[in-house]
């Protein structure tokens, strides 16, 4: 389980890294771009899209399977604290059993998705055409991977841990 747990740890670093990676590429598309229009009077050619398709989407998703590993969701314990320890672990199960559970329903769904889109050669029409497919593996893999860590959560609790 070590091993489990060292390798997802590992994963969810390099997931992290490639979300931060995404948003310095934001950063330089956005002033490339900006700096080109005022320039040279040419904005670049499907900045839009390279934003929207292959920056916006890892730097929100991601992130999810060190969010799940940290515990780092929004939570609210105005009653939660009131509970005995008892109740809290069958809540806390319960939350990771509805992760799992919704993380899972996503990943399947977004994964049909992708295949569609891969096998069809998806592309953004706008300025040029830029092709989306590949932007669209991120979200099975994601929300795979949260659900990976929803369920490791799951184990640890259940462990002690």
């Amino acid at each position: 389980m070590k091993t489990i747990k060292k390798l997802t740890e590992k994963i969810a670093s390099i997931a992290l890294a490639v979300s931060s990676i995404s948003i310095l590429a934001a950063l330089i598309v956005v002033t490339l771009d900006v700096t080109f229009r005022y320039i040279f009077q040419t904005p670049i050619s499907g900045a839009m899209e390279i934003i929207s398709f292959y920056c916006m989407i890892p730097i929100i998703f991601l992130p999810l399977l060190k969010l799940e590993l940290e515990d780092g969701h929004i939570v609210t314990d105005l009653f939660f604290g009131k509970f005995t320890f008892r109740v809290q672990s069958i809540l806390w199960l319960i939350r990771c059993l509805i992760g799992i559970i919704i993380f899972g329903f996503l990943a399947w769904f977004t994964f049909e998705q992708a295949v569609r889109s891969t096998s069809r050669g998806e592309i953004a029409m706008g300025i040029s055409q830029l092709p989306i497919w590949p932007a669209r593996w991120i979200l099975p893999i994601s929300f795979f991977l949260a659900a990976l860590g929803a369920a490791l959560s799951m184990i640890n609790h259940i462990k002690g841990k």
